[in-house]
């Protein structure tokens, strides 16, 4: 997938969960970054959040 695809899909994941609760947003993100580390860092910088991917397996 070329960068831009890529921030497309951060941008509209992060606007499909407007409204939605924090620890949810940062469980998907967490869940995001266990199938690509890129992929969960890229949703959460979309979301406007600051995660802390250490305890991610």
């Amino acid at each position: 997938m070329s960068p831009e695809k890529q921030q497309i899909l951060f941008e509209n994941t992060a606007a499909a969960m407007d409204g939605v609760p924090d620890f949810i947003k940062e469980r998907h993100a967490k869940h995001c970054y266990q199938c690509d580390p890129a992929y969960g860092e890229g949703v959460a910088k979309a979301l406007g959040m600051n995660i802390d991917f250490s305890d991610v397996k």
